[in-house]
């Protein structure tokens, strides 16, 4: 039965990404028995979106809670899309402020490397659909944030075109079958050692429990990898817009990674550039760290967060807006007028609009908790 006044726990989607995830979130959820093979690696799990699946089910420490199934509903355990919710009253479920644009995406991460890129052009921009993005830190990180000088743009530029340029070219040879690809790999990443995009952008070692907040423009950003000083590459809670990649995501650079097939992802070097931000005053670490006023992390146009540290009973009351809440650290319990959860660590729960006020009672001597919402 569809009930907008009680919590209800999430089931994540987990991704698999075979080259730069790990079994930090397997083993953060507890889920390793879910998924014994050593060599499945878990990139991103998806704690709030579009598709989200609820469960009825009381305790996340229940065998019988575990991961969507490709993005399925469970068969016979009275799973709820968040849609059903949604369809049956918006304003029950999301609050008067939401009804009409839903929630945004979060998602739980371990990433080594990624792309440059960016999101969030200027308003107007035809092609490219906005995608505010914030990100906190669950381990020390390391990233490329913000372009060093923008006097160094023009060769930045140069070092992307002349990058694509190449793996445009070798990759058709390798497609052609005139070239091996490992040997196209070899020519790419020796043009790449010879200018490097990184020359030109700030790199920073980011410390546990920072939050990044690149809501506000486009800033150039990257995840970083050096698997001897960072082997879990970089951990963190996402919350962003709900919009695809494909609609949002900028790239100048993807530092000359080839598909077996010759075949590469898009980059968008003329776009990226026509919309990077160059601003030296927003182009640093510090200009992009969010630090936090009492219990609120962040708050944004289409998001809010809250840093929640919980030893004893505390009271919940959804003012305008849905709650989510993403377990930290500890166990919590969760309970409204509609019924009661419990919700582990590294587990989320989502809570109606109209489930009104509920308490958060810590099950254990601490519970930390991250409270998404927006108002």
């Amino acid at each position: 039965m569809v009930d907008t006044t009680k919590p209800y726990l999430v089931r994540p989607l987990l991704v698999e990404q075979p080259t730069w995830g790990g079994d930090y979130i397997l083993r953060y959820k507890q889920f390793q028995s879910a998924f014994p093979a050593r060599e499945k690696k878990i990139g991103q799990s998806y704690e709030l979106y579009g598709k989200t699946v609820l469960s009825p089910l009381p305790d996340s420490a229940d065998p019988s809670f575990l991961p969507v199934d490709n993005g399925d509903l469970h068969p016979g355990t009275g799973d709820v899309p968040l849609a059903a919710l949604v369809s049956l009253s918006p304003g029950d479920a999301l609050g008067p402020v939401n009804k009409d644009r839903g929630v945004p995406l979060i998602k739980f991460t371990q990433a080594l490397g990624n792309s440059y890129q960016l999101h969030v052009p200027p308003p107007g921009n035809a092609r490219w659909k906005p995608k505010p993005e914030s990100w906190f830190y669950f381990e020390p990180g390391y990233v490329t944030l913000g372009v060093k000088n923008r006097d160094l743009v023009p060769a930045y530029k140069r070092a992307c075109l002349n990058i694509e340029s190449a793996v445009r070219s070798l990759g058709a040879a390798v497609q052609q079958k005139t070239l091996a690809v490992a040997d196209a790999r070899a020519q790419i990443n020796k043009l790449i050692s010879s200018d490097n995009p990184r020359d030109y952008v700030n790199v920073y070692e980011v410390p546990r429990d920072t939050l990044i907040d690149l809501s506000g423009g486009g800033i150039h950003h990257s995840w970083e990898e050096d698997r001897d000083r960072y082997p879990l590459g970089n951990v963190l809670y996402e919350i962003q817009e709900d919009v695809a990649d494909s609609d949002s995501t900028l790239r100048s650079f993807d530092k000359g990674k080839m598909f077996d097939d010759g075949t590469a992802r898009p980059v968008h070097i003329k776009d990226y550039f026509a919309n990077l931000d160059t601003d030296p005053s927003r182009n640093s670490l510090s200009a992009l760290t969010k630090k936090p006023e009492g219990t609120r992390m962040l708050s944004t146009d289409r998001y809010s967060l809250d840093l929640l540290v919980l030893q004893d009973t505390g009271t919940l009351k959804n003012k305008d807006s849905y709650s989510h809440l993403f377990v930290k650290e500890g166990v919590l319990l969760v309970q409204s007028k509609g019924g009661v959860i419990t919700v582990g660590q590294g587990h989320s729960c989502f809570i109606p609009f109209a489930a009104g006020t509920v308490q958060l009672i810590p099950k254990t001597k601490r519970a930390t908790v991250l409270r998404a919402y927006a108002e």
